[in-house]
């Protein structure tokens, strides 16, 4: 903190940087999605600068972070040499104990940087590094995606079959403010990837008041789940082996439904968008 204080006039870690500082620190794996404005890129550049300063061989590659684009590299490994004082490349092929890169520079010499003691690879906003489909996608968007891949994938591929690696900490954005206008389909995913992995048979599933249950249902239909509004239960026309019902805390009200096995609940709260599943 010594450090921070006298280069930064950091007093204290952000509340995630005191969570995943310590993780990266040591020997496991780890993801992190939280929202912009946390100290996720700052926090890279400390973890990593505190290994290179109790690191014996400062000229082998050990530490890989790649980043979105120049810019960002070119930062964190300002912020790293400030910190440490050690050996540190940005944007370059130059062997040196750590590497930040964005992943054109690398993809260009993959072939003659020495990765065989690579440690770690750090992965920052990898989420729009890979820009894989989700999970139900289309097909055809699937396959379109495998033959035109993002640099980054083929990067981590190749170094990962070089078998040196031992962790991976990747970093993605996952703030409410970018989230929310993809918050329903992601909903809907979550929701069908639960019935693939469950079966739900009987349950409810609660969504704000912005939310179209019909067309949340056809949603769900695509992916062989029936769904249906839950002012629709009690109408005898009603099929009773709908598996899902639709509702919000209004139109919940006064419904006495038996034998529920899920209630699927999205609770808002800031910085995420979190999907709770209670099984009755």
């Amino acid at each position: 903190m010594d450090n921070l204080r006298h280069r930064f006039g950091v007093e204290q870690r952000t509340v995630a940087q005191s969570q995943f500082i310590p993780v990266i620190q040591s020997d496991h794996d780890l993801l992190l999605r939280d929202r912009k404005g946390t100290g996720k890129s700052f926090g890279i550049a400390v973890a990593l600068a505190s290994k290179l300063a109790k690191a014996n061989d400062q000229n082998s590659l050990q530490r890989l972070c790649v980043v979105p684009n120049f810019e960002l590299a070119t930062q964190i490994g300002h912020w790293m040499r400030l910190l440490s004082g050690g050996y540190i490349q940005a944007n370059t092929s130059i062997p040196a104990h750590t590497l930040v890169s964005a992943p054109a520079p690398l993809i260009e010499s993959i072939d003659t940087l020495p990765f065989d003691h690579l440690d770690c690879i750090v992965l920052e906003e990898v989420d729009q590094a890979l820009r894989l489909p989700a999970r139900y996608a289309p097909l055809k968007k699937k396959q379109k995606r495998a033959s035109n891949p993002k640099p980054t994938q083929p990067l981590v591929g190749h170094v990962l079959q070089r078998g040196a690696v031992r962790r991976v900490v990747s970093f993605c954005h996952g703030g409410a403010a970018e989230h929310e206008g993809d918050s329903k389909t992601a909903l809907i995913e979550s929701v069908a990837a639960l019935n693939d992995i469950e079966g739900v048979q009987n349950g409810v599933l609660f969504v704000n008041t912005s939310v179209s249950a019909s067309d949340a249902a056809r949603q769900l239909a695509e992916y062989g789940l029936r769904a249906r509004d839950i002012l629709d239960y009690e109408r005898d026309s009603v099929d009773k082996s709908t598996k899902l019902w639709i509702a919000t805390e209004f139109s919940a009200r006064g419904m006495g439904i038996s034998d529920i096995d899920y209630m699927i609940e999205e609770r808002s709260n800031i910085g995420s968008i979190q999907y709770i599943f209670q099984s009755e």
